[in-house]
């Protein structure tokens, strides 16, 4: 990565207060629609790692903890 480019693959503060409160409201009342995005505490930890990482693109983490999950979060009826 272009080190001279690197604030274009940072996160916003916006973000990153946005994916905190979807880990904190996972942990206190988990949605059953939306526990597949960080289900168990060893996925919270890597999650809250990742956003760790300021040089990831937030497309980047939407594909990984969104994209990745939006097939499992549909309802089954």
């Amino acid at each position: 990565m272009d080190s001279t480019n690197a604030s274009s693959f940072m996160l916003n503060k916006q973000s990153v207060r946005v994916c905190y409160r979807l880990v904190e409201s996972l942990k206190n009342n988990p949605n059953p629609h939306l526990t597949n995005v960080a289900k168990t505490d060893a996925d919270r930890k890597a999650f809250m790692r990742l956003l760790s990482n300021k040089n990831l693109s937030e497309e980047y983490i939407q594909f990984e903890f969104i994209g990745k999950s939006r097939e499992s979060m549909k309802v089954v009826e």
